[in-house]
């Protein structure tokens, strides 16, 4: 069954869906917040400001959980609704329709996820001519369609970091996210100027591995490439999440190498990347800086992790010396300069010829040594 080419007001209508969806998510947590604060005695109305939707307060456990399932069993419903209606328009719209940007922003993870899946078999489907002539199609109904003309177009990559980056402003502490209210009042523009910048290193700090493992589905939708310095890391540790929990061997290795390439790529331009190599706790993996040894940056990282090799293994600091030191660090100058000239690297020789001493006498005289003490 061929549908027929929707206008403008079916995607006006996947916009406020997407809003309403976002609205009544906001209840719930409003709803969820406020009887935790009371506890077994509530004295007052939780009242929605926007719609003026209030629920009375309940004074014994039961009452209130009996109280907070009504509208919440309602909300769920309304939420499952709006999600397939958004979903549905979305799924009929025509590709020059199918406009990603702030508003489509808007929706929940699962609606903004979908929306992109959506987005890519309509580009898959749409072939290679017919992807070609997008952009002219798109420029002539901005210039056609009085209502298109200061509409924000966005690619999916630029769409999934923007999701991403409403999420994380939410989630991040009062310090880190100061300017997050303000987000809620950008008109277009100024969204879209946003959407085009890095994060603030704050953020990316402060970000729980929770946060990012919940936004791992948009992740999928960013060209790594792209990301800014910061975006990076940021992108990197998500990627390192999601590389531990997945269900499937194959889809493991699949994540895991998609990381190890964007950590090798965003290693020079990145600080916050290069912190990643080296701080104590790292998800990255040592051996990855094999893959940057020709940047000097990553002398001064591998003097770092160097640094720790009381708190190492005896195994794991041997292979490190061996498969990234000697094999791939070695031959670069800046190695020589950082590395070998320093007094660690004489402390370090020092305990590896001890822990070989130890290593090779009879257990019962020297015991069984597990690290280069």
């Amino acid at each position: 069954m061929s549908w027929p080419r929707l206008t403008l007001d079916c995607c006006l209508r996947v916009d406020v869906l997407s809003c309403c969806h976002s609205h009544l998510h906001l209840v719930q947590q409003k709803l969820n917040i406020r009887l935790q604060r009371q506890g077994n005695r509530l004295n007052s109305r939780i009242r929605c400001s926007h719609c003026n939707f209030s629920v009375p307060s309940a004074v014994g456990k039961t009452r209130a959980s009996e109280e907070f399932l009504r509208p919440f069993l309602l909300e769920t419903s309304m939420w499952q609704r709006t999600e397939r209606a958004a979903l549905d328009l979305a799924s009929h719209l025509d590709s020059g329709d199918f406009v990603l940007g702030p508003r489509l922003a808007r929706g929940t993870l699962r609606v903004c996820a979908e929306l992109l899946h959506l987005h890519r078999r309509r580009q898959e489907e749409a072939g290679f001519v017919s992807s070609a002539l997008l952009p002219v199609s798109a420029m002539w109904k901005n210039l056609t369609d009085k209502p298109l003309r200061a509409k924000v177009s966005w690619d999916p990559h630029l769409f999934a970091l923007r999701c991403i980056r409403k999420r994380l402003f939410a989630m991040a502490p009062k310090k880190a996210s100061a300017h997050s209210d303000a987000v809620q009042v950008l008109g277009e523009a100024e969204e879209d100027e946003e959407a085009r910048t890095d994060l603030s290193e704050e953020i990316c700090e402060t970000a729980e591995d929770r946060a990012l493992f919940a936004l791992g589905e948009l992740v999928a939708y960013v060209e790594l490439k792209r990301a800014f310095p910061n975006w990076a890391a940021l992108l990197i540790r998500t990627l390192l999440l999601l590389s531990k929990s997945q269900s499937g061997d194959d889809q493991d290795e699949m994540v895991l190498r998609r990381a190890r390439l964007a950590f090798a790529e965003a290693f020079q331009r990145s600080p916050l990347v290069q912190k990643l190599a080296w701080r104590d706790h790292s998800p990255v993996p040592l051996a990855w800086l094999a893959d940057v040894a020709e940047h000097p940056d990553a002398s001064r990282a591998l003097l770092r992790v160097l640094g720790r090799y009381r708190e190492m293994s005896a195994q794991e600091c041997c292979d490190l010396v061996e498969h990234v030191l000697l094999a791939k660090f070695r031959q670069w100058p800046h190695c020589t300069d950082i590395i070998f000239a320093s007094e660690l690297i004489q402390d370090l020789v020092g305990a590896c010829l001890d822990a070989g001493r130890k290593a090779r006498a009879p257990r019962g005289k020297t015991g069984s040594s597990q690290s280069l003490l």
